[in-house]
């Protein structure tokens, strides 16, 4: 009887927070068809540690559609990966006429 490698793991791998990326999240999912079960670290933006304003948890990811709903219900309008601090990030924007006061 042979196994592959990959009929050994188990479907799900728990983490501790000083692990997790959302980078390692979706390339173990797509590589390996593992999902990671971790904290995401925490939001350290001006939104979050002040209160004012939507943090990213009030957003809604569409990571296979490469889109982001606002808590409005806007839907983005660009999705654009890119490097901040030596750490990937994807920058999603919104239409201007729709995201103003």
């Amino acid at each position: 009887m042979e196994f592959s490698a990959g009929a050994l793991l188990p479907a799900e791998h728990y983490l501790d927070a000083g692990y997790s990326s959302a980078e390692l999240i979706v390339q173990t999912r797509e590589h390996h068809q593992l999902a990671l079960i971790t904290r995401l670290r925490t939001d350290n933006s001006v939104q979050a540690r002040t209160r004012n304003g939507y943090d990213r948890t009030a957003f809604t990811i569409d990571w296979e559609r490469r889109q982001v709903t606002c808590p409005q219900g806007q839907r983005s309008t660009s999705w654009t990966p890119c490097r901040q601090k030596q750490q990937p990030m994807i920058v999603a924007a919104f239409p201007l006429n729709v995201c103003r006061p």
